[in-house]
């Protein structure tokens, strides 16, 4: 699955364990968890779908932050595990028990990267993320980045380095029914970053 359909599932997910724990998670966060196990794509060492893709990393690593404040951290979790448990699943597999098992776990329906069905998947993905976050309001958060938002907008540069070099064939060539919301989803990645800048930069003034 590419950046725009894991970015769809993780907004979805986190909200979702959001209001059902009753906290209102960061949309900037949640994106950039959403994506976080990609990261080894930057990373010539790892392999892709390897260990960052983890079920098992993913929850060691959360459970001091669960610990601290499960209300708080459950959504972003959420986000991160869509990634694998859900989009990676479906679409070829990843090492999702690392290091307890280097099984290679997928679907037995599973999509295929390059099939058009796959496409559309994440097309009507990309369309219901969008549609919530005009209906939910969510969109205007990103109109009224805080200064606090300014620090998390750091974070969200992961998700700028795994959709820009996407759209730059690296690692793989965007279908062109895919293009148009992966530029819309760099845009709402700018949006905030650039309005939160502007904002801190004023009130340095």
């Amino acid at each position: 699955m590419l950046a725009v359909g894991h970015v769809a599932l993780g907004y979805l997910f986190g909200k979702s364990v959001g209001y059902l724990t009753g906290r209102r998670p960061s949309l900037l966060l949640l994106w950039v968890f959403s994506v976080l196990p990609d990261l080894d794509l930057l990373l010539p060492f790892l392999e892709h779908r390897g260990p960052s893709h983890s079920l098992v990393l993913m929850g060691a690593l959360s459970l001091p932050f669960l610990i601290w404040n499960w209300r708080i951290m459950l959504p972003y979790l959420a986000s991160s595990l869509s990634h694998s448990l859900v989009g990676d699943y479906f679409t070829g597999g990843a090492l999702m028990f690392w290091p307890l098992s280097s099984a290679w776990v997928k679907s037995p329906l599973g999509l295929s990267m390059a099939s058009v069905s796959e496409w559309y998947l994440e097309l009507v993905l990309a369309g219901v993320f969008m549609m919530l976050l005009v209906f939910s309001k969510d969109y205007r958060v990103l109109l009224r980045s805080s200064k606090l938002d300014f620090r998390f907008s750091l974070l969200f540069l992961p998700l700028c380095v795994v959709v820009l070099p996407a759209l730059l064939l690296f690692p793989r060539l965007i279908p062109r029914l895919l293009l148009l919301p992966h530029l819309l989803l760099i845009g709402l990645v700018l949006l905030p970053v650039l309005s939160a800048a502007v904002r801190h930069f004023k009130g340095l003034g």
